[in-house]
């Protein structure tokens, strides 16, 4: 049988069962669509988890806090439990309840195998941010310094650890009288970010825009950044203007540690 012939039986039957074509098509249909809305949903669903992976921290990056004093969980006996003296005079208890970190802890994890460098974690209040012309902007909040390494930078570059250099998000090139578009304008600029010390005075620190960030799913990049310059900067500041203060130990709740030739699985 010629392919003429078989091609004129076929069409003969599928217009004699016209409800069997119909409903046969439809399957054909029904199953493309589902194949492609899987196909597409596993796609969107795995960007959507790499870019809140990628912006969680640094691949090379571990988070290090001191080990926390277990208490009595529900279910638990409620016999009394002894109290035992800490003999480490260096550790100490934050105001929530957590185990800090001292800086002979600090010395500790520098000393391990592979670790290029240690930096503390310190929260820095702001009070506002001045523009250059003298505008002056409420700060609720600063990113932390390890957020640089995995920001998307709609303009500029990130900042160098060592220097006292700023990233502003996009959100706020409306402060600087600028759109989106005239994003690389605001590179370079320098600006003044307000702390108050422990005289409650209100203090100055003067930085450089090196970049313009977006906001990331997870959240990195909708605040200013500093460097780790200038966040130490500004805490020193803070913590500064009572006699004395500048000397006292140092206890920190969380450190980043950076790893060389970090295994990754």
């Amino acid at each position: 049988m010629k392919f003429f012939d078989i091609t004129r039986a076929a069409l003969a039957n599928s217009l004699r069962s016209k409800m069997r074509t119909f409903l046969t098509v439809i399957a054909i249909v029904i199953g493309a669509f589902t194949l492609t809305l899987t196909s597409g949903l596993g796609a969107g669903i795995n960007t959507y988890v790499d870019q809140i992976v990628e912006g969680v921290g640094d691949s090379d990056q571990v988070y290090v806090m001191a080990a926390q004093q277990q208490s009595t969980m529900p279910g638990d006996s409620n016999e009394p439990v002894e109290y035992e003296e800490n003999d480490d005079d260096s550790s100490s208890v934050g105001e929530l309840g957590i185990t800090m970190l001292s800086e002979d802890d600090i010395d500790k994890i520098s000393d391990i195998d592979n670790i290029e460098e240690v930096n503390p974690v310190v929260f820095v209040s702001a009070d506002y941010l001045q523009t250059p012309d003298d505008t002056k902007y409420v700060l609720d909040d600063l990113g932390l310094p390890s957020d640089t390494q995995n920001m998307e930078l709609l303009a500029g570059e990130r900042p160098d650890p060592a220097e006292k250099e700023l990233i502003i998000p996009s959100t706020w090139l409306t402060a600087f009288g600028l759109d989106d578009d005239e994003a690389e304008d605001v590179v370079g600029k320098t600006v003044d970010i307000a702390v108050t010390d422990l005289a409650y005075e209100t203090q100055k620190v003067e930085a450089e825009v090196v970049g313009v960030s977006e906001q990331l799913l997870s959240g990195i990049g909708e605040d200013p950044t500093p460097s780790q310059a200038l966040n130490d900067e500004l805490y020193d500041t803070q913590n500064s203007g009572i006699d004395g203060n500048e000397n006292e130990s140092e206890n920190y709740a969380q450190v980043i540690a950076t790893v060389e030739n970090i295994v990754q699985n």
